[in-house]
Parts: C-alpha cells; structure tokens; sequence
C-alpha cells in the first residue's frame, strides 16, 4: 500500500472508503460546506464495517444533493458524478452484491486508508488548481 491514493488498488474495502469520501465532498458542495450532521457523521461507522447496507441509504441520499448541484453548480455535479462513477466501475459486485457485505478488521483499515488518501488527494487536488489559477490571474494582469 503507497502513501497516497492508490488508483489502481482494487481492493472493495479500499474503494470503498474513497466512495465514502465523494459522498461527503457531493453533500458538502451541494450545501455550501454549511451542515449540522454530515453523511460521514452519520454514516462512517456503519458504512466502514456493513458497506452493504450502508452505501444504497448513501447512494439514495445523494440523488437530492445531485439534483440540488444539477440546477445550482452543474460543473461542480458532473466532476463528482464522474468521480462515483468511476469508483463504482472499479467494484465488482457477486451474488451477495455490489459491495461487501461485511468488512474484517483488516478491511476496516483499508477503508479508512481510502476515505482519508481520496480526501488528501482531493485536498491537493482543489490546492494545485487554485494555485494555477492564481498564477494564470497574475499573467493577466501583469500583460495589462
């Protein structure tokens, strides 16, 4: 296991615990970052050791925080819909379903691994744009 985000690490718990992470980030864009009770306050314990019967409630939530992004920040939707997307892609569900029914120990640990490199990487992510950003704001003016 890296330091950081491991995108090709196809471990359920893993990608798990990055879904969880783009939940929260979709509830918290959608409501402006102004919450009482957020998904992961609600939901991370449950979500960590049953994933299966955490992640359809989750995935029902998000439906009204989509439609809310959808009418209010339509970019912001489609990058964290492309996101679940991607990392619903990667999980392969069985006869018991699309997510683990149960998480070891062992796979707690990597699905708290994957909520917190998901969240670093995003953290990063959102820094590296609004340097460039930056940068591109102080070109312009510079040229004027």
């Amino acid at each position: 296991m890296s330091e950081g985000l491991d995108q090709s690490c196809a471990f359920p718990a893993y990608i798990c615990g990055q879904l969880m992470y783009e939940y929260e980030n979709l509830q918290r864009a959608s409501n402006d970052n102004e919450l009482n009770v957020s998904i992961l306050d609600r939901y991370y314990s449950l979500a960590s050791t049953y994933p299966a019967l955490a992640f359809p409630k989750i995935a029902e939530l998000a439906k009204t925080h989509l439609r809310k992004l959808r009418r209010d920040r339509p970019g912001t939707r489609n990058a964290i819909e492309r996101n679940l997307l991607e990392l619903h892609s990667k999980l392969q569900p069985s006869a018991a379903g699309a997510y683990p029914a149960k998480l070891s120990l062992e796979g707690q640990g990597l699905f708290a691994l994957g909520y917190y490199h998901r969240k670093a990487w995003s953290i990063a992510q959102a820094s590296s744009r609004k340097q460039s950003n930056e940068s591109t704001d102080q070109n312009d003016t510079e040229e004027n």
